[in-house]
């Protein structure tokens, strides 16, 4: 498999220690930074996080089977998990479905699918799960025309956006954790891909934390154990190992 391996360092006598071999920027951002998804295409960056999240638990020696292989991405596709998924072109990627011949639904976006995550600790997951929507409750007639019923949804938009508020207010008083605006679509599959590149540097390539660092460049964690409680909290099938700080 095309993976971070220890393949990927050596011995540099200058610094006296393993140092990363692959210099090319284009294999870096492929598989360490992740830093051609399409630009503000969310499926796109969550599609990369799926795929290369297997992939390193598939290079860490755990056995995943889909019982759709032929539906379920991405084992539908030919050439995972030998390849990164950014070596592929935007156009390809673009045609890859998460459930190969269903309908595509925009989840983030469908008014009949809740997202109100819980108001309490999930066991194994050590912390709520926040929610990306608040519940909205309207009285329609099922006789009012199409066009009248956009009509009233326009004049009373203002009173919607009340209740839409009032909706927020009352589940964070009821222990509810509301994802701020900017984090629902991007940042959190960034923020995984970020911990993944950082575990592939140390726990793949097995650099020390200071070459993982400096191997990972600009927005490094400067934290090793903020890295791993991190690792431990948002990649939860993958073996962080032992850190030699911790007490055996």
């Amino acid at each position: 498999m095309d993976h971070p391996s220890e393949d990927w360092k050596e011995w540099n006598d200058e610094k006296e220690t393993q140092v990363l071999s692959v210099t090319d920027k284009r294999i870096i951002n492929q598989n360490i930074r992740f830093e051609n998804i399409e630009s503000g295409n969310k499926k796109d960056h969550e599609k990369c996080f799926i795929w290369e999240y297997l992939r390193t638990r598939i290079f860490k020696g755990e056995e995943i089977k889909s019982s759709y292989p032929d539906q379920d991405f991405p084992f539908y596709v030919k050439t995972f998990p030998e390849k990164a998924y950014l070596s592929h072109r935007i156009k390809t990627r673009r045609t890859w479905e998460l459930f190969r011949g269903s309908e595509t639904i925009d989840y983030d976006e469908c008014l009949f699918l809740e997202s109100m995550g819980t108001n309490y600790v999930v066991e194994g997951l050590g912390t709520k799960i926040p929610a990306t929507k608040v519940p909205l409750t309207m009285y329609v007639s099922p006789y009012w025309p199409k066009d009248k019923f956009k009509e009233l949804i326009r004049k009373q938009i203002k009173l919607i956006y009340t209740h839409i508020d009032l909706s927020k207010k009352q589940m964070e008083g009821e222990g509810h954790l509301i994802y701020p605006k900017e984090l629902i679509h991007l940042s959190r599959w960034i923020t995984k891909l970020k911990h993944l590149g950082h575990y592939r540097l140390s726990l793949c390539v097995n650099l020390s934390w200071a070459e993982t660092k400096e191997s990972y460049g600009d927005g490094r964690y400067l934290s090793e154990p903020d890295f791993r409680t991190d690792v431990k909290k948002y990649l939860p099938h993958l073996p962080i190992g032992i850190n030699p700080k911790d007490p055996a």
